[in-house]
């Protein structure tokens, strides 16, 4: 227990020290399960702050980090645990480790490349997609806007497999993937840019060993309400294995 928790704590502070933070304070209480946590707190000039709620009609949605991190994770725990839910899959036990390696590449990777470009690039409003899925949190964003928008999501960047993993449910929606509901951890960011202005923060971020794309765009509200859908006309699902773990802070 006492090398785990060591290495635990290690892992704690080496990404702490990757986002330039320092690690101050702490406390241990019992519980069923190993978590570790933080709050970070800064203190920053208001010029340097990327805008929240600046997105308007006509804008694109960049996501910096492919969907089915959860499809991953519950895929490989099957095999070890529950194999008999995999008997419907038509992958091999290959494929589902390399969909899980994928997810732990992205989960052990920080969001501070793809924030630290925002500013320069004209970010109009972003956010991290997590627990609440690329839908959920787009639709939260979409509610903050200054003008009333809706946000259209019409492409799944997804880890290789994942859609396998998901269509092979009995509804053919494993963890409400394809509604755009399926949670993430350390999910990356859901950004609006002007058309202009992604191209190059796409092309910055591969400078980094990132692969963003282009999910989705914004339209007007006719109705004055503000939300986030999936492209009536269907969503494409493309694989997107090019996410790279940096393992040292790179030059910003």
């Amino acid at each position: 227990r006492l090398e785990v928790v060591s290495k635990f704590m290690a892992g704690f502070h080496a990404g702490a020290k990757f986002a330039d933070v320092e690690v101050r304070g702490g406390q241990t209480v019992e519980c069923p399960w190993m978590m570790l946590g933080g709050v970070g707190t800064a203190v920053v000039p208001a010029d340097a702050l990327s805008t929240l709620n600046g997105a308007i009609p006509g804008d694109v949605l960049v996501l910096t980090k492919p969907l089915g991190v959860r499809a991953a994770v519950n895929a490989h725990q099957w095999l070890h645990k529950s194999p008999e839910r995999l008997k419907y899959q038509s992958l091999s036990e290959s494929s589902i480790r390399d969909a899980y390696s994928q997810a732990c590449i992205q989960m052990a990777s920080h969001n501070l490349v793809a924030a630290t470009f925002l500013k320069e690039f004209n970010a109009h409003a972003s956010t991290d997609v997590t627990g609440f899925g690329i839908i959920g949190h787009a639709d939260n964003l979409a509610k903050a806007q200054n003008v009333p928008v809706h946000f259209i999501i019409d492409t799944f960047p997804m880890i290789p497999y994942t859609d396998i993993i998901c269509k092979s449910f009995p509804n053919a929606n494993g963890f409400n993937m394809f509604d755009g509901l399926a949670a993430e951890t350390s999910g990356g960011l859901l950004i609006a840019f002007n058309p202009s202005d992604a191209p190059g923060y796409i092309e910055k971020l591969k400078e980094f060993g990132i692969t963003a794309h282009i999910v989705g765009h914004v339209e007007k509200s006719p109705n004055n309400e503000s939300d986030a859908l999936l492209n009536p006309k269907g969503v494409k699902t493309i694989m997107d294995n090019g996410f790279a773990l940096l393992h040292e802070r790179p030059e910003l």
